[in-house]
C-alpha cells in the first residue's frame, strides 16, 4: 500500500488520538492566584492580610453590637409594655429639632400603616464608631410580649466632634436620617410583620437564607416600583469579587431569558464568612449590594398576590418560591425578571456569530487545502 499524504495524516491523527486516550493531558502551569502571588511583593501581601483582618474585625464588631443592642432594646420595650410603643425612641444626643421632625414624619407614616396588631417603634441610636460610613438598620421582634412589637433600630454614625456641636450633629445625622425619614419602605421586615403578623418558620428561614435582603424595603401599597436597571448595566456588571462575579453571571443569564437565574440576581443567597456567627436581620451588607439587587421584590410579591393571598404566603409552611407558585400558578422567577428588567425581551449576551463571519475562515481553509493538494499530487499508476 502506497503511503500518501492523506494516509500519513490519518495515521498521525489516529496515533495522536490513541495517545490522548492512553495518557490524557494534565493541566500544567500556574493558576491565576499563583501567578498573582508570584508577582506580588511582601508589602502587597501584608496589605492584603491587613485588609482581610480589618474586614473580619469589622464583622465581629458589628456582630457584637447587634447582639448587645438587640438585648438592650428588648429590655427597653418590655419596660414600656404598659404604654404605647408606636413612637420614636431617640438617643438623648439627637438635637431637639431633628427629633421633632422625625416624630412628625413618623406620626404621618404610621397613620398610613393602618394595621395596629403589632407596634412599630422606631429607635435611633447615635454611634461615634467610624467602622462604616453609613448607618445600619437592625430589627428587633418581640411577638410574645404583652404588647407585641417589632422595632426598627437605626444606627446613625457621627464623628466625635459632632457631639459638641449641635449644628454639626444635625448635619451628620442627615446622612442616616434624611428629611423624608421614615416612610413605610424604611420599616423593612417590621413593615411586613406589622401588616401581616410575624412570618412563619419556613418563610423566616427563607428570608434568613437570603439575609433578609428581600425585605429591605417595607410593605407599601402606594410605593411606586423602582424602574428596572438599565440593560447595559446588567449585561456589563463588575467582576471585582467572587460573590459579585456570581451575581454578574446570574444577571447576564436573566436578561438573556433564563428566568431561573433572576431570583438569585435580585435577592442573592446570603454569605456567611464566619460560619454563620453574624446575625441576619440587618443591612450590614445591603449598602454594597443594594444597587445590584432590588429591595422591591417582596413588595412586588405582595402587590402581585394582593393582601389576602400574600398573608397566606407570609404564613405558609413552605419556602416563598413554593408558596408563590401554589398561590399564583406561575413561578416566582417570572416576577423576579419583571422586577429586574421590566417587560424587555431577552437580549443577546456576548458577541454574536453571523454567517458572514465564517466566510473568510472558510476561504482561508479552502486555499490551504488547495495548496496542500497541489504540493503533493497523487501518483497515478501506469
Amino acid at each position: 500500500m502506497e503511503l500518501t499524504v492523506r494516509r500519513a495524516a490519518a495515521i498521525a491523527m489516529g496515533a495522536f488520538a490513541l495517545l490522548v486516550v492512553a495518557r490524557p493531558p494534565r493541566p500544567t502551569g500556574l493558576s491565576a492566584e499563583q501567578v498573582s502571588a508570584r508577582y506580588r511583593s511582601r508589602v502587597d501581601e501584608a496589605r492584603q492580610q491587613l485588609s482581610q483582618t480589618r474586614d473580619t474585625l469589622r464583622l465581629l464588631e458589628y456582630t457584637a453590637w447587634s447582639r448587645q443592642l438587640r438585648d438592650s432594646v428588648g429590655r427597653a420595650l418590655r419596660q414600656q409594655s404598659g404604654t404605647t410603643l408606636d413612637r420614636v425612641f431617640a438617643d438623648a444626643r439627637v438635637p431637639a429639632a431633628v427629633r421633632g421632625h422625625v416624630e412628625q414624619v413618623y406620626a404621618t407614616t404610621r397613620a398610613r400603616m393602618s394595621h395596629r396588631a403589632l407596634a412599630l417603634p422606631l429607635v435611633i441610636v447615635v454611634d461615634t464608631a467610624q467602622s462604616y460610613r453609613f448607618g445600619t438598620v437592625l430589627w428587633v421582634e418581640r411577638p410574645q410580649d404583652p404588647t407585641p412589637s417589632c422595632a426598627t433600630v437605626v444606627r446613625a454614625r457621627v464623628t466625635p466632634a459632632a457631639l459638641t456641636d449641635e449644628r454639626r450633629m444635625a448635619r451628620e445625622l442627615r446622612r442616616s436620617i434624611p428629611a423624608s425619614f421614615p416612610q413605610p419602605r424604611h420599616f423593612g421586615l417590621c413593615g411586613f410583620s406589622g401588616a401581616f403578623g410575624p412570618p412563619s418558620a419556613a418563610v423566616r428561614q427563607w428570608l434568613h437564607e437570603r439575609e433578609y435582603r428581600p425585605v429591605a424595603g417595607g410593605y407599601d401599597v402606594s410605593a411606586i416600583p423602582r424602574p428596572p436597571l438599565r440593560l447595559r448595566d446588567e449585561v456589563v456588571p463588575y467582576f471585582n469579587s467572587q460573590r459579585n462575579s456570581a451575581m454578574a453571571l446570574d444577571l447576564r443569564a436573566c436578561v438573556a431569558g433564563r428566568a431561573e437565574h433572576c431570583l438569585d440576581a435580585i435577592a442573592p443567597p446570603a454569605e456567611r464568612p464566619l460560619g454563620g456567627i453574624d446575625d441576619a436581620a440587618s443591612d450590614y451588607r445591603w449598602y454594597s449590594w443594594w444597587w445590584r439587587g432590588s429591595p422591591d421584590v417582596m413588595n412586588a410579591v405582595a402587590l402581585s398576590l394582593g393582601p389576602e393571598r400574600f398573608r397566606a404566603l407570609w404564613r405558609a409552611e413552605e419556602p416563598v418560591p413554593d408558596a408563590y407558585r401554589r398561590l399564583s400558578g406561575v413561578p416566582i422567577d417570572t416576577l423576579a425578571r419583571r422586577v429586574l428588567v421590566g417587560a424587555a425581551p431577552p437580549v443577546r449576551v456576548g458577541a454574536p456569530l453571523l454567517a458572514k463571519d465564517f466566510v473568510l475562515p472558510l476561504l482561508i481553509a479552502g486555499g490551504l487545502a488547495g495548496l496542500a493538494l497541489l504540493s503533493h499530487p497523487r501518483r497515478r499508476r501506469a
